[in-house]
């Protein structure tokens, strides 16, 4: 039998129960507690707690491999991404230093926190990977020139 978990490890084994379920993975929910990985509409994340950061749950979306024959502009449009998604706490791009891929990623308080919430989430992040793999962004207008600013462009990042 297992020590009893603490209650910020309690809440976030049942918040990911509930994800597993939601998601279809009755058969090891156990399993995305521990790990946090799976698959969502092809699309691979990562879940983890965050309790030296306020009791955070942080989620990882891998939006892909930048393309070698168009990394520069499409780094610069990862960049010019950033700084319209803006304060701190705030949704950000990166790359993984280890993997070299971009890495979507972006964090909820863990109280309150429902799995169809992150559910949700989870949902319009893993599209918007989706959409970056056809066009890596760099096929929009531009963000400084988009109509109506970060709301105005198709592409603003925000969960």
């Amino acid at each position: 039998m297992e020590p009893p978990l603490p209650p910020l490890e309690d809440a976030y084994r049942s918040l990911m129960e509930d994800l597993a379920q939601l998601v279809g993975l009755r058969s090891r929910p156990g399993s995305l507690h521990h790990t946090g990985n799976f698959k969502f509409n092809g699309v691979a994340l990562t879940i983890a707690l965050d309790s030296r950061e306020g009791q955070l749950v942080q989620v990882f979306i891998d939006f892909g491999a930048c393309p070698t024959e168009k990394a520069l502009p499409v780094y610069k449009r990862l960049l010019e991404v950033n700084l319209l998604l803006g304060a701190q706490g705030s949704p950000r791009l990166a790359l993984d230093p280890v993997t070299d891929r971009v890495v979507f990623t972006y964090s909820s308080a863990l109280h309150g926190l429902t799995a169809q919430a992150l559910l949700a989430g989870i949902e319009q992040a893993a599209g918007q990977a989706s959409e970056w793999r056809e066009s890596f962004f760099i096929d929009e207008t531009p963000p400084a020139r988009a109509q109506g600013g970060m709301f105005g462009m198709r592409h603003a990042l925000h969960v």
